[in-house]
């Protein structure tokens, strides 16, 4: 099991890169609601972003899952001040017989004021679930009416955040090599499959790999297709 401290942390980037926690951004869109939660890489402002209307997230169960060890959380965004829509954190609380819809809107919310520069906000939430109940199976999303820039996002379980610095290096993807020999072929489709059916658990490396279509998974699909790449009968993955 994987510590992180008192916070988890996801960069927005071209590559999004989380330490406990991920951002999930569809590589594949299947309908108009996956559709609502693609974002593109941007650069403003001097610094790297990802721009969009709707920000999907998933801390790692490890740090909080269902209100536990806590349901009291700070998040911090950190999002460049252009427009003057304001911007939501959605959750489900922690006690699911409350409310009547999927969504919970923070008590806390952002207005951007437009002076085109970046800016972070810290918004508390007393009664966070994190049951991957969301869309995409989420744990919260940010969003606005009007596009919309992060930088990063942190959750922690105190109210004195620290600032998460610059992310770290990020390895390079070779779709479908799960075994890192460099290559695909039918020992990582073997691999593939063995995860998609639950006999092996992958490693964090081998489900990015393994992961086509963007949502954490390596499924049946992705090894079927893994499987044609191996044997020549197309040539490109995702």
């Amino acid at each position: 099991m994987e510590s992180y401290g008192s916070q988890v942390v996801c960069w927005l980037r071209s590559e999004s890169v989380g330490q406990g926690l991920r951002h999930i951004d569809p590589k594949v869109v299947p309908d108009a609601q996956t559709q609502a939660f693609v974002t593109t890489p941007v650069t403003v402002g001097g610094r790297e972003g990802r721009s969009g209307t709707n920000f999907a997230f998933d801390v790692d169960d490890n740090f909080l899952f269902r209100g536990k060890p806590t349901s009291q959380v700070w998040i911090r965004i950190q999002y460049y001040d252009e427009g003057t829509d304001t911007i939501y954190i959605d959750y489900t609380n922690a006690d699911l017989s409350r409310g009547a819809g999927k969504y919970e809107v923070a008590q806390d919310i952002v207005d951007r004021t437009d002076t085109k520069t970046w800016k972070t906000a810290d918004v508390a939430l007393d009664d966070a679930g994190f049951y991957g109940t969301q869309e995409l199976a989420g744990d919260f999303r940010i969003r606005s009416a009007s596009n919309l820039t992060l930088g990063y996002v942190v959750v922690s379980t105190k109210s004195q955040i620290t600032e998460p610095g610059e992310p770290p290096a990020i390895p390079k993807v070779v779709y479908g090599d799960l075994n890192g020999d460099g290559k695909v072929g039918i020992p990582d489709v073997t691999i593939a499959l063995r995860i998609a059916v639950g006999v092996q658990t992958g490693t964090p490396d081998q489900i990015k790999a393994g992961d086509l279509n963007g949502n954490g998974k390596v499924e049946i699909a992705e090894v079927t297709k893994i499987l044609r790449y191996a044997v020549g009968l197309i040539t490109t993955l995702p």
